[in-house]
């Protein structure tokens, strides 16, 4: 069992070179503070010291994903999986990774995997939106942006989620027959001009 992510601060680079637990903690503490840039370093050590670590393979394919590395997250997270892994992290850089690369079906699945794993993955639910948004899945797309906006209502970027969902509004409008989109326009106009004379 690894050391508490507490104590992990205190580890000094001199005394860890060797110690599998001292560099998990040490990644899982820059993890928790967000600096995946130094996470990263610390899951290749401790993958060095313990090749056969699932845990430490999905961590670091989610470190590779955040850097924009796609087939190295892609090769650690498939590692992670054959290794038994469990968590969330190993699913949600395959997801992310297939989004990157054009496979949209196979993002979607992954992401919904991830959901499953772990339903507050936030992350899972924009890149299963953007998934769902280039293959024309336009409801299905607002659907994981409006669970998203629901659970994570003061995200920086919660207005451009909120643009994002009247772009999909707006796009699934254009894709219905043109009676559909006149009987909606009229309906439209009737609901905003009750009550006004």
């Amino acid at each position: 069992m690894p050391p508490r992510r507490s104590n992990c601060y205190a580890i000094s680079s001199n005394s860890i070179r060797d110690d599998a637990d001292a560099w998990y903690c040490l990644g899982l503490a820059f993890n928790s503070e967000g600096i995946f840039g130094g996470a990263r370093p610390a899951f290749e050590q401790l993958i060095k010291l313990r090749p056969d670590s699932a845990d430490a393979h999905a961590k670091l394919a989610f470190a590779l994903i955040l850097a924009n590395e796609t087939q190295k997250a892609i090769a650690m997270a498939q590692r992670a999986l054959e290794l038994g892994d469990q968590s969330a992290e190993a699913h949600y850089a395959i997801a992310e990774a297939s989004l990157r690369t054009g496979a949209f079906a196979k993002a979607v699945e992954e992401a919904d995997t991830t959901l499953k794993i772990n339903p507050n993955f936030t992350l899972a639910l924009i890149t299963k939106s953007f998934a769902h948004l280039n293959l024309q899945q336009y409801p299905e797309a607002a659907a994981s942006l409006e669970r998203f906006l629901a659970s994570r209502p003061d995200d920086l970027d919660a207005e451009t989620w909120r643009g994002q969902l009247e772009g999909c509004a707006r796009a699934q409008l254009r894709r219905q027959p043109l009676n559909q989109r006149q009987m909606y326009l009229t309906l439209t106009i009737r609901k905003f001009s009750v009550g006004k004379t």
